[in-house]
């Protein structure tokens, strides 16, 4: 299992919260919107919008996350379909999706490793969840570059002793070890697809066929198709006040999950490295 919501906003770019500095610019509103809609599909009949961001900040399924983003079906290359495939063949299929902008994410299971792979050898007990940002050969070797969710990669007790929230991976070792549950594999961006063709074509007109009973929800999704009409239509919603409370949730939130993020990296600091059989370490 995975914590959807923290994958969610990692797989769109979320910069929720307050800048770091007046220089800075304000954070993008689209991650939570889309987020916003996401806890809002988790609702059931009776249940209020926290009770949707309740659910999917308690779990959930890289291939559910990718299909609401996209409104497409995963594919799925499983951990026990790789040992029957050539490490040179994966190389090829994974930097191929890499290049089309497709979103991977690789699930793992719960592993006892004798050697430590560079990966979470659990998360509460279950596995983990990793965005795949790049993949590259190294002589015969196959090097596979991940993202943690959490924004690093603190856990000794668990196998992982980097405050990076990215590490590089071999593809071998991990799918040897049965580390690999699956790589979910998400549509095709538009990004990249015939831009050029794109921006010389016109915008498509507004529509005017959605009634939700929300005028900024209506303003936005009848803009779909108009990045210019979008961008007004979100500001619109961000400064409404459904949106301003939104926010005000949303900051409260990231303050308690850096808080928390604090925490878990001091305990980490405070613990021994272990032993190595080889080279320098050092603890940080």
């Amino acid at each position: 299992m995975l914590r959807s919501r923290k994958l969610i906003s990692r797989l769109i770019s979320s910069g929720r919260g307050t800048p770091a500095s007046p220089s800075e610019s304000p954070p993008a509103v689209w991650p939570s919107v889309v987020e916003t809609a996401y806890a809002k599909h988790a609702v059931r009949p009776g249940e209020t919008l926290k009770d949707g961001f309740d659910r999917i900040d308690n779990g959930g399924w890289p291939k559910d996350a990718l299909f609401a983003l996209s409104g497409a079906p995963a594919d799925q290359l499983s951990g026990s379909r790789l040992k029957h495939q050539k490490v040179s063949e994966v190389y090829e299929d994974l930097k191929h999706d890499l290049d089309e902008h497709r979103p991977i994410v690789l699930s793992t299971n719960p592993v006892n490793l004798k050697e430590e792979d560079g990966l979470l050898s659990s998360d509460k007990g279950a596995g983990h969840a990793y965005m795949v940002e790049g993949i590259r050969k190294v002589d015969d070797q196959v090097k596979i570059t991940l993202r943690n969710p959490w924004g690093h990669n603190m856990a000794p007790e668990h196998g992982v002793h980097s405050k990076d929230a990215t590490v590089e991976v071999d593809l071998k070792t991990i799918t040897e070890n049965g580390h690999i549950q699956v790589f979910d594999r998400g549509a095709r961006s538009p990004v990249g697809r015939d831009a050029s063709k794109n921006e010389a074509e016109p915008h498509e007109p507004l529509r005017d066929d959605a009634h939700t009973g929300d005028r900024e929800l209506d303003a936005l999704l009848n803009s779909l198709g108009n990045p210019d009409a979008t961008a007004v239509a979100l500001h619109d919603l961000a400064e409404s006040p459904g949106g301003q409370q939104f926010r005000a949730t949303g900051q409260e939130q990231y303050a308690e999950q850096q808080l928390e993020q604090e925490n878990m990296r001091q305990m980490a600091a405070q613990e021994m490295c272990p032993p190595v059989r080889q080279g320098p370490v050092m603890c940080r």
